[in-house]
């Protein structure tokens, strides 16, 4: 999205996590990039979130103080920019800044980071009971650490987590298949943003089947290492500037910056993935998806997607035989079930993720302002 605006003429400037990691991976090259305020998760043990609010509680969001003082972080940020829009990415805080400053923004990421308009917010842990009545109570924890940190500002308080996108535009940047959750009534899919920037990718020689993990925990390592010793070609990136794991003999390509993945899948066989926006994108392709997810956020997807017949995936609630990866990588590589209904949502989503950015980006507004800026030398 960004290099969309900046081929438009637009000025951009990124507010990342990491700035340095950002450039390492991807390349910042003539992007303005920051660091992003943040807060820090709650270092005390406790059981998982139950849903999105409790899991924003999780994260530092329940302490008014911390969230007034990040509010008041990203709106410096905001003066300091001057932006005609504010793109999100699961970044709750400013949202809540864009709103008492007033700024156009819109709201884009998968289904985990642009949750349903629900009250109370569903349950992320599905596969359990959850009464209602203790997601209310959740989400009114949230509520009442939101609306203590926006006192005396200009934006009104909250009834509900789904308030805090009462300003924004949403962008649900999926496919209904493909969301952490079963109900969206008051939402619209986008679609994946698709073409995303990449190294070429060379598979090893010889005539194995062709695999590609993405992630870096020990159970992917141990499904490589499997993978690699019964004459698989394995491709493998690591993300946030993991190291390699190791030799794994001429079979085993290291990337050191992301794959273009739609030019990997092409010729892939099967995916082993942590993430699910990397499998998104190998099973838009066609490609069966071995999951072994080692968050609850990755959980979620793995298993709505698993229930949906589309990967194989190794629970991280799961034991005995049901936790062997390597197991799993067997069951993935030889299923011609995966493989037809991957080919399937292929077939039901081809050509429609082309004009996702244009849908997004063509409801800001900004193409017509650059216009109009035009003649005085500006840019938005």
């Amino acid at each position: 999205m960004a290099r969309h605006f900046q081929r438009h003429g637009d000025h951009v400037e990124l507010v990342v996590r990491d700035p340095r990691l950002l450039a390492e991976t991807i390349g910042a090259g003539a992007l303005a990039c920051r660091a992003a305020p943040h807060l820090t998760p709650d270092p005390r043990p406790r059981p998982l979130s139950l849903n999105y609010a409790d899991s924003l509680v999780r994260n530092g969001y329940g302490e008014p103080d911390a969230l007034a003082a990040l509010v008041d972080r990203w709106i410096a940020v905001f003066e300091h920019t001057r932006p005609d829009l504010v793109i999100l990415e699961h970044a709750p805080g400013a949202l809540l800044a864009a709103s008492e400053a007033g700024l156009a923004a819109i709201v884009v990421g998968s289904g985990f980071t642009v949750p349903p308009i629900i009250t109370p917010q569903p349950t992320i842990q599905p596969w359990f009971e959850v009464p209602e009545a203790e997601l209310l109570r959740r989400e009114r924890r949230l509520v009442a650490s939101v609306n203590a940190a926006m006192a005396g500002r200009r934006m009104p308080p909250i009834q509900a987590a789904a308030d805090l996108f009462a300003n924004a535009a949403r962008h649900v940047c999926t496919w209904p298949e493909l969301d952490h959750y079963e109900a969206r009534p008051a939402d619209e899919y986008a679609g994946p943003i698709g073409d995303l920037e990449g190294e070429p990718v060379t598979w090893p020689p010889g005539g194995g089947p062709r695999v590609f993990f993405y992630g870096y925990g020990d159970g992917l390592l141990r499904v490589l290492a499997h993978a690699a010793a019964r004459g698989c070609r394995c491709v493998v990136y690591r993300p946030n500037g993991a190291a390699d794991a190791g030799d794994a003999g001429s079979s085993v390509v290291w990337l050191k910056r992301p794959a273009d993945l739609a030019r990997s899948a092409e010729t892939c066989d099967l995916a082993v993935c942590e993430a699910p926006g990397a499998a998104t994108q190998f099973l838009l392709a066609g490609v069966p998806v071995l999951m072994l997810p080692r968050h609850l956020e990755q959980e979620l997807w793995a298993y709505r997607a698993a229930r949906r017949g589309l990967v194989e995936s190794v629970s991280l609630f799961s034991t005995g035989a049901a936790s062997d990866p390597v197991a799993a990588f067997g069951r993935a590589l030889a299923s011609d079930s995966l493989r037809s209904r991957a080919t399937d949502l292929a077939t039901t989503y081809r050509g429609r993720d082309d004009d996702v950015l244009h849908r997004i980006v063509g409801g800001t507004g900004l193409e017509s302002c650059g216009e109009s800026l035009s003649g005085t030398g500006g840019t938005p």
